[in-house]
């Protein structure tokens, strides 16, 4: 179950923060960092649990607080190299966090743009306003950005067009509310 929660989720995680993180910062992850904790994720992933599955296909139990047979021995400390590997990763992914902040300037991306991504949210400055758009954008295309990029659409970077902003309500709160009725309602059975 580990394995698909490391492979499956947090492979994932660390995938989306280096995706996402220059439309929230306006600066990229520093790409050497990145690398070494990518492989050291990929070779400790692999050293860590590979020789736990051939344990378990030799019959092992899971979390034995001692293990008998001597000729094991191998095997768990390949594991735990594995998750020491894993951790040299972990170290390496904050190591790029704190390189990529003292070097934001250089690895800053002005384009708001810095995969040549096809969607829309690729389209504001990055990081984006509060406003997000100051113009609605007109989409013609199932990958709006890509569209606007063919047909040589330049984002505005002065002015603003009008465009239709909801006024305050109470709805916001009166849902809330209804929300946790209606989920304590389920979980305990009150109808």
């Amino acid at each position: 179950m580990l394995t698909f929660v490391i492979g499956g989720m947090l492979f994932g995680l660390f995938a989306a923060i280096n995706f996402w993180f220059p439309k929230a910062f306006g600066y990229k992850l520093d790409k050497f960092w990145g690398k070494i904790s990518f492989w050291c994720w990929v070779i400790g992933f692999y050293m860590a649990f590979m020789p736990l599955y051939v344990l378990g296909l030799m019959g092992v139990t899971r979390r034995m607080p001692v293990f008998d047979d001597p000729s094991l021995q191998i095997w768990f400390v390949i594991a735990a190299v594995g998750a020491a590997v894993i951790a040299v990763g972990i170290g390496a992914f904050l190591v790029q966090l704190v390189v990529s902040y003292l070097k934001r300037e250089e690895l800053r991306n002005t384009t708001g743009d810095p995969w040549d991504a096809r969607t829309l949210e690729w389209a504001t400055s990055s990081p984006p306003p509060d406003y997000n758009f100051a113009f609605t954008p007109v989409v013609h295309d199932l990958d709006a950005r890509w569209d606007m990029k063919e047909h040589g659409y330049k984002r505005p970077l002065t002015g603003f067009q009008p465009i239709h902003m909801p006024k305050n309500t109470s709805a916001g709160i009166i849902l809330a509310g209804l929300s946790l009725v209606t989920g304590f309602a389920l979980i305990w059975y009150i109808w």
